[in-house]
């Protein structure tokens, strides 16, 4: 009766739970102007105008971590939700203390205690159109540097040009960003306009960045989009789950076992832009670890723009190489935990449906550990705080018959 008792009794501030989700949401748009404007020549501009006065960056970070750290304070906990807080925070030092840098998507999962996916899109939005638009003319006017990349596509001679951006594919993220939280805003509704827009964006990153990969994937987030309205529930999480752990068990396979001698292997990896052999290249020289290791001192002779960094875009293969085998295997049980969650709750919502389409694009891309872009992991805050992906919605002042079927709920409730 007594383990009974403590187990259910809940520890915290008794504070308005607004004032904690506005803490958060503001820590998510300090670290996604810090991610989005490090991914742009900005950084560089920044950088050099403050040096030896004031590191931008490194104050930003800190900001984060600390209204992160008071909204942890803020919650309300049961005694097992905080344990595995705690454990989430202690996973991230270790990261941080071993690879050189951190997975901050687990301390916004650990601080994610109310927080809503459709808000989280309404800061994403603004915030990466407006950078948009500031690289781009920064570009133009040279206030910024551009970067040359060859071009596989024969009309293209004078290769792909990055537009300020740190890298061509660069330009297709923030793109990709952008059309997505578009589609959580707009969730509920199938119209032209979300058609027009993921079309349009797909040509445009296309036309403007030859970025195949984000071109497919905002092409694949308009038809999951759709799939998400049309198809029931548990159809979609048990299918979710067949392809996270497909995904996840042919990424770890390639990284292992990959030969390019063997011709449907070397056929996948010129496919996958070598992505393969970067891939097994990191997994055979450098060494397995628990948490992490640093690849700032890594030099590559045959890929010298990989030199002092990790460049391996599948994102199971990339946590495992410089997060660690405790980070991948916390990931994907996090992302097979949630799809078991909306197929019992027998619901499919913007978190699921983002969590989903993370999964797929990982494959060839590693943004998907970076929650100023993969916002849906906050779903991974029901799994800690014992509540239900509804609770990730925000209110709907009214319900139609299609998606109350579709949420499992009762249409005549």
């Amino acid at each position: 009766m007594a383990k009974t008792k403590l187990s259910q009794r809940t520890y915290g501030l008794p504070v308005n739970p607004k004032i904690g989700a506005t803490i958060f949401y503001s820590a998510f748009a300090l670290y996604t102007l810090y991610i989005l404007i490090g991914s742009t020549g900005y950084e560089a501009v920044l950088t050099n105008v403050l040096a030896g006065h004031f590191d931008l960056f490194h104050f930003l970070r800190l900001v984060i971590w600390g209204l992160l750290g008071i909204k942890l304070l803020l919650q309300r906990y049961k005694l097992s939700h905080l344990l595995v807080s705690f454990i989430f925070i202690a996973l991230f030092l270790a990261t941080w203390h071993y690879a050189g840098r951190g997975l901050e998507f687990l301390l916004f999962i650990a601080a994610g205690q109310s927080i809503k996916v459709r808000r989280l899109a309404q800061i994403a939005l603004p915030l990466t159109a407006i950078l948009v638009v500031a690289t781009l003319i920064g570009s133009f006017t040279g206030v910024i540097d551009n970067v040359q990349i060859a071009s596989d596509l024969q009309e293209n001679p004078a290769g792909r040009n990055s537009l300020g951006f740190e890298h061509p594919n660069t330009f297709g993220s923030f793109i990709f960003a952008i059309v997505l939280a578009w589609l959580v805003i707009n969730y509920r509704t199938i119209n032209i306009v979300n058609t027009v827009i993921v079309l349009c964006g797909a040509v445009v990153v296309f036309a403007v960045s030859e970025s195949e990969t984000y071109t497919i994937a905002i092409l694949l987030a308009g038809l999951l989009h759709i799939c998400s309205q049309k198809l029931p529930a548990r159809l979609l999480a048990s299918g979710s789950l067949i392809a996270t752990a497909a995904i996840s068990a042919f990424s770890f396979y390639a990284m292992f076992t990959f030969d390019p001698k063997v011709p449907w292997w070397n056929t996948l990896d010129s496919v996958l832009s070598h992505r393969l052999t970067l891939a097994r290249h990191y997994f055979h020289i450098f060494p397995n670890t628990l948490f992490g290791q640093s690849f700032e001192s890594t030099n590559i002779s045959w890929f010298p723009s990989a030199n002092g960094r990790l460049v391996v875009d599948n994102v199971f293969s990339h946590l495992w190489l410089q997060y660690g085998i405790v980070s991948a295997v916390v990931f994907l049980v996090l992302l097979l935990a949630i799809f078991v969650k909306s197929f019992r709750e027998n619901r499919w919502n913007e978190a699921s449906f983002g969590i989903l389409l993370f999964v797929i694009v990982g494959f060839a891309e590693a943004t998907s550990i970076n929650f100023s872009e993969n916002y849906f992991l906050i779903a991974a805050s029901a799994l800690i705080f014992g509540a239900s992906l509804r609770s990730l919605e925000m209110p709907r002042t009214y319900k139609t018959k299609q998606s109350s079927i579709i949420s499992g709920e009762n249409p005549d409730e």
